[in-house]
Formats: structure tokens, sequence, C-alpha cells
């Protein structure tokens, strides 16, 4: 134990909570957020992979949708106000009463969603069989296979639940994003291997240069090059060490040899004379 936890035995208790708080939302926001981006993925894309739609993805998703479907049997309709203004009087006060749509909304989604994560983990099953081998993290397939429809779909599903049941679009919006959001992190993380690939080159080529300030430096990360004051010996060493050139150090070597302090002169000590030797000095003659 810390020795300042034994004066304090609270601030112990206290940062062992904080810290497996940290850990544990470390490890559980990751598997959330993943399952919040797969909850509208099984509507819209199918044979996905068996890491990709596991079955976190499958609890997550039916949290939600059921989360929402509960807050929509509380929640005032839009609906309800829409189908009174086109003449559906009769309608609109069946939805106004108890949000019975909404519910109604709620539990469609909630059975489409469950049936299609057993329909997509059946094939996942099978798939194991199958001696063409496919990656656990696919995305799957479009089940649109125009994509300017699929955006269409999207749009026109997002509209319908936010107007009829607004948890539910809320959930179904969120979802989307969150999916966007994974695909353009994966864009970057690819691209950003050619960008790394590029960087190597160009440093392996002018860094070296860029230091002694022979090559622009917009051409490289550099703020500045080295200062013109050092030794040019240590300069050239220092640009080639980053460059990963060979470094010259043998005329370092030399100067520094050159330049060894005079060796000081010995003091005698009384204490220091070996037994039967006098530590008086004799006079000069």
């Amino acid at each position: 134990m810390r020795p300042d936890y034994l004066n304090d035995p609270g601030r112990a208790f206290e940062d062992t909570l904080y810290g497996f708080s940290q850990r544990a939302v470390g490890a559980v926001a990751p598997r959330f957020l993943k399952g919040i981006a797969s909850a509208s993925e099984v509507f819209f894309r199918k044979n996905m992979g068996e890491r990709y739609f596991d079955s976190n993805s499958v609890g997550v998703g039916v949290f939600l949708w059921f989360f929402a479907t509960l807050l929509s049997s509380f929640c005032g309709v839009l609906g309800a106000k829409i189908l009174g203004v086109i003449g559906l009087g009769p309608l609109a006060k069946i939805l106004d009463h108890g949000n019975l749509f909404s519910v109604f909304l709620g539990l469609l989604v909630i059975t489409a969603f469950i049936g299609l994560a057993i329909s997509e983990k059946s094939k996942a099953s099978r798939r194991r069989n199958s001696p063409i081998p496919r990656h656990s993290m696919t995305r799957g397939e479009s089940r649109i296979k125009d994509p300017g429809t699929e955006i269409l779909t999207k749009i026109a599903a997002s509209v319908v639940l936010l107007a009829f049941a607004m948890p539910l679009g809320c959930v179904l919006v969120l979802s989307l994003c969150f999916c966007r959001l994974l695909i353009i992190k994966q864009d970057e993380a690819i691209y950003s291997r050619y960008l790394d690939a590029i960087d190597s080159k160009i440093e392996a080529e002018q860094l070296e240069t860029a230091l002694l300030g022979n090559t622009p430096l917009e051409n490289t990360y550099l703020y500045k090059p080295l200062d013109k004051d050092m030794p040019l010996d240590l300069r050239v060493n220092v640009a080639a060490a980053a460059g990963n050139s060979v470094v010259n150090v043998e005329e370092r070597q030399t100067r520094s040899a050159a330049y060894r302090p005079r060796p000081r002169p010995k003091q005698v000590l009384a204490n220091s004379q070996k037994p039967g030797v006098s530590s008086k000095i004799s006079p000069k003659k």
C-alpha cells in the first residue's frame, strides 16, 4: 500500500473505485457504441460477419429498440396531428389516445430486428462449413441493390418513425449516424497507411538535407533547421542520425582527445606518507 494511503484509507478506496470505473467504461463503451451502429444495419444489410454482427450487437439493439418503444408509450405522437389535418380523424383519435400506434410500431421494429438477427446468425453458422472463407468483420452486402434507393429508404424510414414514434426515429437516426462514423473512421485508417508510407519515403530522402537547411522545410514536418552556430561536424552528425544515415564520430573523438584537461598537481598529505618516511619537505639547495 502507498504510504499516503495509510493516513487516509478513504482516499485509497476512492482511487481504487475511480480506477475500476475507468477500466469498466473503457471496456464497455466501444462495445456499446458498436452496438448502436449495428442496431440499424440488420435492416439494410445481410450476410454480415460473425464478429461484426455478434451477440453484443444483438443485445444492444434489442435494448435500444425496446427502450425507445417504452418511451413512445409515454410521449405525444406528432402523427396523430398529421392524420387529423389530412382528414383521418378517427385514426388520429386512436393514435392520440394511449399512443397505441407508436407502441405498435415499436413492437413491429423489435420483432423485425429479432427475426433478421436470428436469420443472420443462422447464415453465419452455415458459412462455417463453407469451403470459401469469409472475413468475420465484413459488413455484408446491401439488401437494396441501388445505392440511391437505399438512401431514400433510410430517409423515408427516419421521417415516418420521427413523425409517428419520435423515440424510435431518434434511435434509427442515431444508429445511421454511428454507421457513417464507422465508415469514415475506416477510410481514415486505410488512407493513413498510405500517408505513413509517403511520409517515410520523404523523410528518408529529404529529412537530413532539410535539417542542414539545403531543402525547403515545407517538404518535411520540421519547424526549423539545425542552428548554424553548432560545430559543423556535430551539425552534420545530428542530421545524419535523424535521417538514419551513417554518423562519423572519429573527428569529434579526436578533437575531444586534444582538449583533455590538465592533471591537477598532487598534494602531499601527512597522513598519506608511508610509515617511517618523514613528511617534511627538504629545502632546495
